[in-house]
């Protein structure tokens, strides 16, 4: 990490913590108004979701750990559940931001991050007081708006929803891919099925269970519900 450090950030800067509420309040300042005019509505001041293209929904979310922020964004979809970190079975809540994921991770760092080529610099610290920490806000306020209304503009559907699974799937390995992410084995057996692919999203499912056996004792509960999205079952 210490090596890390003097990668990201300016030699002999000074260890400040900021504390993660004031981090939080400059991502809602800097990127709220952009958010704001792409559909956006605050959850809490780290999670931002769009209203106007469900069952498709659009999330951006900041996302705070041990000094180090990373702005996320993504998909969720009201009819997908999610597995929490205790095991159990969630339905998302916009009312409690607690309870819910993103059920798509669009990681616009990915090819960055494994490009030898370039150097590692993303996200937020918190680490080295406000004036670092806003400088890094606003950087990747610049990096990152353009691709979030690029990626909005381009998933606005369910069958666009499904492309975008395929094309983070290219790439399942790398940082938050398909490969490296739970929620990401749960959900697309239901986007498959809600684009009405019931053979493609069977095979998903037992691939999902497969691989994640400890979720089995919840098979009989995700299948009902796996039913459910189908838009032939739908009134």
């Amino acid at each position: 990490m210490d090596e890390m450090l003097r990668i990201r950030y300016p030699f002999g800067a000074k260890r400040e913590h900021v504390p993660v509420d004031a981090v939080r309040a400059a991502f809602a300042a800097r990127f709220g108004t952009r958010l704001c005019r792409l559909g956006f509505r605050p959850c809490s001041p780290s999670v931002w979701i769009t209203d106007h293209a469900a069952p498709v929904r659009h999330v951006v979310h900041l996302s705070s750990g041990r000094g180090h922020h990373s702005v996320m964004f993504g998909l969720k979809f009201d009819f997908v559940p999610f597995i929490t970190d205790a095991g159990s079975l969630k339905l998302h809540s916009d009312n409690d931001p607690d309870i819910w994921t993103l059920d798509l991770i669009h990681d616009p760092y990915a090819e960055i991050a494994h490009d030898p080529r370039r150097p590692f610099r993303f996200g937020i610290t918190s680490l080295f007081g406000t004036g670092v920490m806003e400088r890094q806000m606003r950087r990747e306020c610049r990096r990152l708006s353009g691709r979030i209304g690029s990626f909005v503009r381009s998933v606005g559907t369910l069958a666009g929803a499904l492309n975008a699974y395929h094309l983070e799937r290219e790439r399942a390995f790398r940082r938050l891919g398909y490969e490296n992410r739970v929620q990401h084995w749960v959900s697309y057996p239901f986007v498959l099925m809600a684009n009405g692919q019931q053979e493609a999203a069977a095979r998903e499912f037992e691939k999902y269970l497969k691989h994640f056996p400890e979720h089995a004792k919840h098979r009989p509960r995700l299948e009902r519900m796996l039913q459910a999205s189908n838009p032939r079952s739908m009134p």
